[in-house]
């Protein structure tokens, strides 16, 4: 018997990772969640750890996936939405130097706001969207 297609749709957030599968009339088969930890601190840290994130992104789309194979569905197309921006240092090799700093991250707040008054702060948000 041929499987139908189906295509998973999964939201990387900064507090859970969310995937969903849905059949070609857009009708939910299968779907998965996991939180995923950030660190806070009274310094306006917001960081996360790379691998938990990774690792609950691998486990999301895997039971999605699971799931819709096993109500007889093959998985023809991913689709990822990532959380805002975040900031993680990488070495040569690809691996990460550092937590993630999370757009919730307050320590450079006062130097953002300057930076967002120059002609630079605006031309990044005219080229990119994204407000310094």
């Amino acid at each position: 018997m041929a499987l139908l297609g189906c295509t998973i749709g999964s939201d990387i957030g900064t507090s859970s990772v969310k995937a969903i599968a849905f059949d070609a009339n857009m009708q939910e088969i299968a779907h998965a969640a996991e939180k995923v930890e950030s660190w806070h601190d009274d310094t306006g840290t917001a960081e996360q750890e790379p691998m938990v994130v990774y690792q609950a992104v691998m486990n999301v789309l895997s039971n999605t996936a699971q799931e819709a194979q096993r109500l007889g569905y093959a998985v023809e197309r991913v689709g990822l939405s990532a959380a805002m921006h975040s900031l993680l240092p990488v070495a040569a090799d690809g691996s990460y130097l550092a937590p993630a700093t999370t757009w919730m991250d307050l320590r450079a707040k006062e130097e953002a706001s300057e930076l967002w008054k120059t002609p630079a702060g605006k031309s990044v948000y005219e080229r990119t969207g994204t407000p310094i």
